[in-house]
């Protein structure tokens, strides 16, 4: 057996991870090296917390809801695997229960999605095409395919679910077969072929935790993975003899504008760059620069140390094709 994948949380320290708003990954470099987060468009819901003394992996919510929350790892030609984790699944949105609590599970009805669920993925070709096996509500083990909007149950089982204890999900691709365990047992097994390929991962729109998460493979598959990848690495190099290289033409450095926002356009039809900077006040600092890097005008003073970058659009304004303005948001 050959480990693909894992997350290994050992030493790991609390707190919130994948924030799209916080540039360091100093702690997703170390424990969550070859995994991403593909719903990564808006504040991420994943922390780092301590449960029964270890640390494992937690879907928080910090509003009214809970949102859809995905990690992922891999290679699209991923074809034969397993992936697999212990997920504890909780009602409600507040973080901390006391084990001792009567949970008395809600539904957040305005949801695409008919009810919370937590589980695994697999042969995920983007964030709208994969399969999923988890718990659902606290009632049922499912199996399902989704493609864009439509959601296709495979397979389902009654399962009574207990939010206070940990299960062990497994779910297995092989060809056409899909296999699902719980704790070690068969849930269900299936014939689908519609996706050969893809990603493995978690994925949940519940309050949860994960702990042991691991993609593993046969030795045999790995090897067939192995030379699909080198096959398809020999054709992109043909592909790329077709067309013409990129040269370097000019490197223009831009420490002295801290962190910043960067767009390009044409003003009186030449070609600029335009750099911004923002502060408590707002925008602080706008530097037109041409494509040698110096400055035909600049308002305000570049901040090195700044931690702000301006939200701005550049647009043509009179509709002449050519001339455009800064707009700031």
């Amino acid at each position: 057996m050959r480990v693909l994948a894992r997350i290994d949380l050992k030493g790991c320290p609390e707190g919130p991870i994948f924030r799209p708003d916080v540039p360091v990954r100093t702690v997703e470099r170390k424990y969550f090296a070859g995994w991403e987060n593909p719903l990564g468009r808006g504040a991420s819901q994943w922390s780092v917390l301590y449960d029964e003394g270890r640390a494992v992996l937690a879907q928080c919510s910090n509003s009214t809801g809970t949102f859809d929350q995905c990690l992922v790892t891999g290679d699209f030609l991923w074809a034969d695997y397993s992936v697999e984790a212990r997920i504890r699944q909780i009602p409600g949105i507040a973080i901390g229960h006391s084990p001792d609590l009567e949970f008395e599970p809600t539904f957040n009805s305005g949801r695409r999605y008919p009810v919370y669920e937590s589980g695994l993925v697999a042969r995920l070709r983007d964030v709208r095409h994969y399969y999923f096996y988890g718990i659902r509500e606290w009632s049922k083990l499912v199996l399902y395919r989704r493609s864009d909007l439509e959601f296709v149950d495979l397979a389902a089982v009654d399962f009574p679910c207990d939010p206070r204890r940990y299960y062990h999900l497994k779910m297995e691709v092989q060809g056409k077969r899909i296999a699902c365990y719980v704790d070690g047992e068969l849930a269900f097994e299936v014939q689908d072929d519609a996706y050969p390929t893809g990603k493995a991962g978690i994925r949940s729109c519940a309050e949860c935790r994960y702990d042991e998460v691991r993609v593993t493979s046969s030795e045999q598959a790995y090897g067939f993975y192995i030379a699909r990848r080198k096959a398809e690495e020999e054709e992109l190099e043909k592909l790329k003899e077709r067309y013409p290289k990129p040269v370097l033409w000019r490197e223009i450095g831009m420490g002295a504008y801290g962190s910043r926002s960067l767009k390009f356009g044409r003003i009186g039809g030449a070609p600029g760059i335009f750099v911004a900077q923002a502060g408590d006040s707002g925008v602080t600092c706008l530097t037109l620069l041409n494509p040698e890097g110096e400055i035909i005008w600049q308002r305000g003073e570049p901040d090195p140390s700044s931690s702000g970058a301006a939200e701005f659009q550049v647009g043509d304004i009179d509709g002449d094709g050519a001339d455009l303005s800064l707009i700031h948001m």
